[in-house]
């Protein structure tokens, strides 16, 4: 689940330097060993507020460092 809500985070924007599949997985292991008390639903509204840009803009990057920080 956590895979699926970054990779369509991933997908909405239109950035020069994206991330692969295997970026994917690595950021969301990270994520879930971190955050271990985060929901499911938590996770969503993050990754929902951060295409609305509530957490500023995205400048051509999205990898696991832009994610995690």
């Amino acid at each position: 689940m956590v895979t699926n809500i970054v990779a369509h985070t991933v997908e909405f924007f239109n950035v020069g330097k994206t991330m692969t599949d295997i970026q994917i997985v690595q950021t969301c292991t990270f994520i879930m060993e971190l955050y271990p008390y985060f929901l499911i639903d938590d996770l969503k509204l993050c990754f929902r507020n951060a295409i609305s840009g509530k957490y500023g803009k995205l400048y051509d990057r999205l990898d696991g460092a832009v994610i995690l920080g």
